[in-house]
């Protein structure tokens, strides 16, 4: 009996691409497509799927919460993310959110083919480079290296905001946080990155988004 996919992306051309991708592989059963979370919840609802495949943001929202309540409510359902955003920056915190992994976009199809097959096989798909760096970080010492890597997902989400161009209170009415909360983030942001002012900060950010 083969896999049914859920492919959660709101880009329609890459959703199709990932659906051809998937339908050219005996293994695979049957495959739904979703363009926002919501869709995507109620079809989980509808039929559980074996894996989804999806987007780590949606436009401003980010999915890693949206993550964490599919692996809450459906533990056994495998999340292997395909994102255009840095690995090096998401894979360890969309593991802890509850998915099997990570891969990123421009990767050539049989490598996703490849990290699909291992997901399934409930197995963790990263990049070599990000697994023999996330084997240093458990087998070292625990100490802050002043990267991004220490920023909480809530700050990391308020940085990647400013690098889209958002202001304090588009920041606040997006995260649905109040003006004072995302100041207090940027200034923690300021003092994880050991960056000097608000320029320093909004240049950082667009070089993230890059």
């Amino acid at each position: 009996m083969g896999s049914q996919i859920l492919i959660v992306d709101d880009h329609p051309l890459f959703r199709r691409g990932l659906a051809a991708l998937m339908s050219q592989e005996r293994w695979c059963s049957g495959y739904t497509e979703a363009g926002t979370m919501e869709a995507a919840r109620a079809e989980c609802e509808r039929a559980l799927p074996d894996l989804v495949l999806m987007d780590l943001s949606f436009g401003s929202v980010n999915a890693l919460p949206f993550i964490k309540e599919l692996h809450t409510r459906w533990p056994r359902l495998s999340v292997l993310v395909v994102s255009m955003h840095e690995e090096q920056m998401y894979a360890q915190r969309v593991l802890k959110a509850g998915a099997r992994g990570y891969i990123m976009k421009q990767e050539p199809p049989e490598q996703i083919i490849e990290a699909v097959r291992i997901v399934l096989a409930n197995r963790i798909y990263l990049s070599p480079v990000i697994r023999e760096r996330l084997v240093d970080q458990w087998m070292g010492p625990t100490v802050g290296r002043g990267g991004v890597e220490d920023l909480s997902d809530r700050e990391l989400e308020v940085l990647r905001l400013i690098g889209l161009g958002y202001g304090t209170q588009g920041i606040a009415s997006t995260l649905n946080l109040s003006v004072k909360t995302v100041e207090t983030h940027r200034e923690h942001v300021k003092q994880k990155l050991q960056l000097e002012n608000a320029e320093a900060l909004r240049r950082f950010a667009i070089g993230l988004s890059d």
